[in-house]
């Protein structure tokens, strides 16, 4: 009687006893030609310029790390460039005669993406399947447009097999709760943003960054008062770091301009459902 063999990553019969049948490999070839064919590594590269602009050409000086919102670029290429080399090495000791790729994301994908048919040969394939295609579609996430929506941490929940999911959850405006798209959770807005703005207590940012962030999460504050709070001594620098011009310039610490802002009464009462309004988004957040 003949042994039924089953993909490893779908679970359905494979016909030729691979180790991942012939409709999962093509799957992975797909999304490993989004990064030879799109815009994708393209646009990772241009939110991490981005970013770079954002964060200033000088480093901090002191202890704490920089605001953690909105670095997902970097994060991915990290996630994508470790799977994709990973692999590569893994081909590589299993065919001796092959010459490497490139050492870019374009090329070892597409050095990947043409042997698909021996990945889903190896005992290891599941996993190259798995790992690979998750890969692509983080970096997808990192630069899919988000409008209004707002980062309100990671996720909390578990993944299929009991492994944490950790999958970064963003919020439409005014939206009471934020659902996970990885793994399906839910979660209270507001509950969220507390802890996101409880983990950052002890990050250092400048005026700029720490005003965009903390007033996307419901504590409307301007770069102008935390400047104001630091010209009356009320808020004092905890470090500096170079802007684009070269210019040196204070970083405060998160949690101190919490207190601050924690003092300052908020607007109440009525607010339109959607509408854009700064006032109204507020009071819509707070609720």
């Amino acid at each position: 009687m003949a042994v039924l063999v089953r993909c490893g990553c779908c679970g359905r019969p494979v016909p030729d006893h691979a180790y991942v049948c012939p409709a999962c490999a093509w799957h992975l070839h797909e999304h490993l030609v989004r990064l030879v064919d799109g815009d994708l590594v393209d646009e990772l590269d241009t939110a991490l310029a981005r970013q770079a602009k954002l964060g200033g050409s000088g480093g901090r000086h002191g202890d704490e790390q920089p605001l953690a919102f909105g670095y997902a670029a970097s994060e991915a290429i990290w996630v994508l460039r470790n799977t994709l080399t990973g692999w590569v090495r893994v081909l590589l000791d299993d065919l001796a005669h092959h010459h490497p790729p490139a050492d870019t994301l374009p090329a070892m994908a597409e050095w990947l993406a043409y042997r698909t048919e021996t990945l889903r040969h190896l005992p290891e394939g599941p996993e190259a399947v798995d790992e690979l295609t998750a890969a692509v579609r983080h970096a997808e996430a990192a630069v899919a447009p988000l409008g209004d929506r707002v980062y309100v941490g990671p996720c909390a929940g578990e993944l299929d097999g009991g492994a944490p999911c950790g999958a970064d959850l963003y919020a439409a405006p005014g939206a009471a709760w934020v659902t996970c798209k990885a793994c399906g959770a839910h979660y209270r807005v507001h509950q969220r943003r507390e802890w996101l703005l409880d983990a950052a207590e002890d990050v250092l940012e400048t005026a700029t960054e720490i005003a965009r962030a903390v007033t996307s999460l419901g504590r409307p504050v301007t770069p102008e008062r935390i400047r104001q709070w630091a010209h009356r001594g009320q808020l004092h620098a905890r470090g500096t770091q170079r802007d684009g011009r070269g210019r040196w310039v204070p970083l405060y610490r998160v949690g101190d301009v919490l207190d601050l802002v924690a003092d300052v009464p908020v607007p109440a009462g009525p607010a339109c459902a959607d509408c854009a309004h700064g006032t109204c988004r507020t009071i819509r957040a707070r609720r």
